[in-house]
């Protein structure tokens, strides 16, 4: 089994534990994807019916304004990754699809996947676990989007997914966060002050 596989059945295991015959039926279909860095795996104006677990490497979500690209979100290990209503309707997508990094996807045509949920009881109910985690995923950004202002998106970015600042470019943070790449500069600049600040605050006290 390859390293990529093992974390795929890491994520399963969250939503039923297989046996290794189980694994082995369940993933029969999977396949494995190596894409190099800014390389697109959905396309907007594309049908696609590949759903992906992303086993290493970050990818960003975005369509375009006019000669603008609006980024709504990034995945990286350890999520799922597809455009939904291209995926369940079989229309269009709406949004583009780009890896950030060199990214490894575990991945399944559609028509598979109904195969199998027909084959093995057990996939649906897995399918299910996955769709529900994605629902409360969405749902949770959503209301942090419209609850929190600009700044505190910011900062819950910082104390969440610290990683996206080593690994993102700041343009394609500063369009997720809705501001300009000089604000997310200040923004960055001004919680680098205030935690050498604390740091320095801490030295004294300390000694």
């Amino acid at each position: 089994m390859t390293h990529s596989f093992v974390g795929f059945r890491r994520y399963l295991d969250q939503f039923y534990r297989l046996t290794d015959s189980e694994f082995e039926q369940f993933t029969a279909d999977f396949f494995l994807k190596n894409i190099q860095a800014k390389q697109k795996l959905v396309r907007e104006g594309e049908i696609e019916e590949n759903i992906y677990f992303i086993a290493k490497g970050i990818l960003r979500k975005y369509f375009h304004r006019g000669k603008e690209q609006i980024v709504t979100g990034f995945y990286k290990e350890n999520d799922i990754c597809l455009s939904a209503n291209s995926y369940f309707s079989l229309k269009p997508s709406s949004t583009t699809i780009e890896t950030i990094e060199p990214t490894i996807c575990v991945g399944i045509n559609k028509s598979d996947l109904e195969k199998l949920m027909n084959q093995l009881s057990l996939a649906e109910k897995i399918f299910l676990g996955i769709l529900s985690s994605l629902y409360v995923k969405k749902d949770a950004e959503q209301i942090n989007n419209l609850r929190y202002s600009k700044k505190e998106r910011f900062l819950l970015l910082c104390e969440k997914q610290p990683d996206l600042l080593q690994r993102v470019p700041q343009k394609q943070l500063a369009s997720y966060l809705e501001i300009t790449p000089e604000t997310f500069c200040r923004m960055k600049r001004f919680r680098y002050d205030q935690a050498k600040e604390a740091r320095q605050t801490a030295i004294v006290y300390s000694k």
